[in-house]
């Protein structure tokens, strides 16, 4: 049944419920998401799949933001009054830019742009 049910899922173009499915089939105990969510790296913990590379973590482990879930070439923006961190889908508010905090992890959000502030 779970062949099945792996097969739709992936015809219907729902890979993290494939994923989960394909885990299940494996015989391990892992979460399994409803419809329109996704599995995050933890295995254990599903989240909207329209929180999906929108620029704020949802996961525990952040993989609903990671580069393996959000391709450098998707289109990706952040909301008005927010940056991106470069290279990343990492999005920071503009009161976080040249505080003297590390917002984004190459330092970006610190960066050239700052001297003189």
């Amino acid at each position: 049944m779970s062949a099945l049910l792996l097969a739709l899922a992936t015809l219907w173009g729902l890979p993290p419920v494939a994923e989960a499915l394909a885990a299940g089939a494996g015989g391990e105990e892992h979460q399994l998401c409803d419809v329109g969510e996704f599995l995050c790296r933890d295995r254990m913990t599903c989240v909207s799949q329209h929180w999906l590379c929108d620029g704020e973590p949802d996961c525990p482990d952040d993989s609903d933001e990671s580069l393996d879930t959000c391709p450098e070439e998707a289109d990706f923006k952040c909301t008005l009054n927010y940056v991106s961190c470069i290279g990343t889908n990492k999005c920071i508010h503009l009161s976080q830019l040249c505080n003297g905090v590390y917002d984004c992890s190459d330092g970006y959000d610190e960066g050239v742009h700052c001297r003189g502030k």
